[in-house]
């Protein structure tokens, strides 16, 4: 009854105990005085659980809003998450790794030798 009333009266400045109480005699046809304490107790809840703010005063008195809450930020379009990596089976056949292709030109040993078998002699 009591955040029905508010959100029903939705006053800048919030909404103080005596309309609240007011709001809630006209509609719910409720006795106020004997309901007093139990609408001082769920004001002062909902404070609490952060349903509604108090931007005026303590405990059950000055004014009550309703809390805003923040929205979530979207993400943009764009940008989407990774997808989880499926692990591989085990016992599946392995490919063979290839072997790296063999050198075209002359390695020094083999142009040493030559030069040798020739006669003639690298200074070094």
């Amino acid at each position: 009854m009591v955040i029905e009333a508010i959100t029903k009266l939705s006053e800048k400045g919030g909404s103080s105990l005596q309309a609240i109480k007011k709001y809630i005699a006209d509609v719910h046809k409720v006795d106020v005085e004997k309901q007093g304490t139990f609408i001082k107790k769920a004001l002062k809840k909902a404070v609490e659980s952060g349903k509604l703010t108090q931007p005026k005063g303590k405990g059950a008195a000055g004014s009550f809003k309703l809390a805003v809450k923040p929205k979530p930020e979207k993400k943009p379009a764009g940008e989407k998450k990774p997808k989880a990596k499926k692990p591989k089976a085990a016992g599946s056949p392995k490919k063979a790794a290839k072997k790296p292709a063999a050198k075209k030109g002359y390695s020094k040993s083999s142009f040493t030798k030559t030069q040798e078998s020739q006669g003639t002699k690298s200074r070094c």
